[in-house]
């Protein structure tokens, strides 16, 4: 199925590529209500501490394409 992941991108696989680049997040800090399950860009909440937030954006890619 074209479009579709047999897997899902869950926060722990958002928390370890922010690590990647640098950045220090846990995974109880990225706010996803439901796993992503097809590729494209989703925007994600993540909580920074008490009321400030960040959005970023999570693009999902066939692997070698990102």
């Amino acid at each position: 199925m074209e479009g579709r992941l047999f897997g899902s991108v869950t926060p722990a696989d958002i928390e370890t590529s922010l690590q990647a680049k640098g950045f220090t997040v846990s995974r109880k800090q990225i706010v996803l209500d439901h796993p992503i399950k097809a590729l494209g860009e989703f925007p994600v909440v993540v909580k920074i501490q008490g009321p400030v937030k960040a959005t970023v954006t999570v693009i999902v890619a066939k692997e070698g394409e990102a």
